[in-house]
């Protein structure tokens, strides 16, 4: 089964933050079935560069190699799935409170009815599964 990733959880395993190794072990079990938004790869990488420089964006960039993710561009059936998320789920609309990031992972995961790899609890309040 494919799944999709969330920047959220790209920079967690980046930074080894303490739900890295979860996060990393889902990548590897889904490794070649891994996807993620073009869009969502470029915010990861800047968070991770802004924060730790270009180490940690070679890490970003080997950590994805590593899975053999797909790198998907983001299309107008992604936009108009992420502008109905936000209009659901969006900050200050809902408590999920999705940015635009976090649109953009969504209407992923949603346009390929696959779970979502994410960190923290905002997506867990939107119809989105979990692929934790």
């Amino acid at each position: 089964m494919a799944i999709v990733v969330d920047s959220s959880a790209i920079a967690a395993i980046v930074f080894g933050e303490a739900d890295a190794p979860a996060l990393s072990a889902v990548m590897r079990a889904h490794a070649g079935a891994v996807q993620v938004s073009a869009a969502t790869v470029l915010e990861a990488r800047m968070v991770v560069q802004a924060r730790q420089g270009d180490a940690a964006t070679t890490d970003l960039d080997r950590l994805l190699h590593s899975v053999d993710a797909e790198v998907v561009a983001f299309d107008d059936r992604q936009s108009a799935l992420a502008f109905a998320a936000w209009r659901r789920f969006g900050r200050g609309r809902h408590a999920a409170s999705l940015d635009f990031g976090d649109c953009i992972s969504y209407a992923l995961a949603k346009s390929v009815d696959v779970p979502l790899l994410y960190k923290g609890d905002d997506f867990a309040q939107t119809d989105v599964s979990s692929a934790l």
